[in-house]
């Protein structure tokens, strides 16, 4: 058995194909208003790569592939089963090569944006490189925008005109149809570079805001060692922004009241606001922004977080106790002795909460 992708057909403004598996029959579509698509098979030959992986199958397209994205898949796929073995076997990809021809994208530059701190801050800092925006508004179906789905969609536009590029609006079932086979975070990546690859008619190179933090990078579907590896003759695919710490990002960002505006944070599945202002990520926004002295620079969060709310939170994620730590560093560089008394706290229970638990598990096993 094998996993099959089907040669692409073009539809007016919306390129398709057919993705097989042993369990599903699934026509995967991208569809881009006002960017006629190549119709070549590179976005689905990556999408159709997760379902094989996950599954341990041969990947087999039926159409011919870019010859560098063919490498490409093969490196990716190493680094990916590295990382989360436990999802992710390497498997033969059986394509022809496409040799490479000239880019239909011309020169021009794109970077990816949802309005987030990453995709925002290399919008600004990248403004006089890049040509347009791309957001892809089907990705973000479980970030609670059922309810504040129009209003989200409206400040992303309007985030756009702030920072003064178009926006490119992309609309696809790539994230629903690689949901049963692996969680968002190992799939995001790559599910981005498919959308580059189907913008090969605009662009010769879309860029990725990196998540990543200088010094604490972790397994992530969207690295800068894994997200050049997906690149095809006709697009690069970029990560940028590995060196510099979301503080610094929120730092710059506060100098852009325009973009703040729309500063777009929370991932409450049952809000009905821009920003909740209350999870987890909001607060944690709004602390990071008092700690370089921006308190009250984004409207849709609260200038005056809950300090005693920080110190007594658990927190049990290795990834938000680092961005803790860096806040504390940063009030204590600033003087902000309230803040880094409650970060303190909070670092010191989280702590000890992963010490105790360490010290329990012994004991279960008896």
């Amino acid at each position: 058995m094998a996993v099959i992708v089907q040669a692409p057909e073009v539809w007016g403004d919306t390129v398709a194909a057919l993705i097989v598996t042993d369990d599903t029959r699934d026509v995967v579509h991208l569809t881009v208003p006002g960017v006629p698509p190549v119709g070549e098979v590179d976005p689905f030959a990556l999408l159709g790569l997760v379902p094989a992986m996950r599954t341990g199958q041969p990947l087999v397209v039926e159409a011919p592939v870019s010859a560098r994205l063919l490498e490409g898949m093969g490196r990716g796929q190493e680094i990916l089963a590295g990382w989360f073995p436990e999802l992710f076997r390497v498997v033969p990809v059986e394509a022809d090569a496409r040799a490479p021809g000239p880019p239909a994208g011309g020169r021009k530059v794109a970077s990816f944006y949802t309005g987030g701190v990453d995709s925002s801050y290399l919008a600004v800092t990248h403004r006089d490189e890049l040509d347009a925006l791309v957001t892809v508004h089907a990705f973000f179906a479980e970030r609670g925008w059922v309810r504040a789905g129009r209003e989200f969609r409206d400040g992303i536009r309007a985030g756009a005109r702030g920072i003064g590029l178009p926006l490119v609006e992309v609309f696809t079932n790539a994230r629903q149809f690689l949901q049963p086979f692996c969680g968002w975070v190992e799939a995001h990546g790559i599910a981005l570079a498919a959308v580059a690859q189907a913008l090969a008619g605009a662009f010769r190179e879309v860029r990725i805001g990196s998540s990543q933090q200088p010094n604490d990078m972790l397994p992530w579907g969207s690295h800068p060692l894994l997200d050049p590896w997906w690149s095809s003759d006709e697009v690069e695919f970029v990560h940028v922004g590995e060196d510099t710490a979301r503080l610094e990002k929120l730092a710059a960002l506060a100098r852009h009241p325009e973009v703040m505006r729309w500063l777009q944070v929370c991932w409450q599945v049952d809000r009905t606001a821009y920003n909740c202002g209350r999870c987890e990520k909001c607060l944690r926004t709004a602390l990071d922004l008092r700690a370089v002295g921006a308190a009250g620079a984004c409207p849709s969060l609260p200038a005056a977080p809950s300090l005693l709310r920080q110190a007594l939170r658990v927190e049990r994620e290795p990834t938000i106790r680092a961005f803790a730590e860096r806040r504390l560093e940063e009030a204590e560089r600033r003087g902000d002795r309230r803040l880094a008394a409650a970060v303190g706290v909070h670092l010191a229970l989280s702590r000890a909460d992963e010490l105790a638990r360490r010290a329990v598990r012994p004991l279960r096993r008896r």
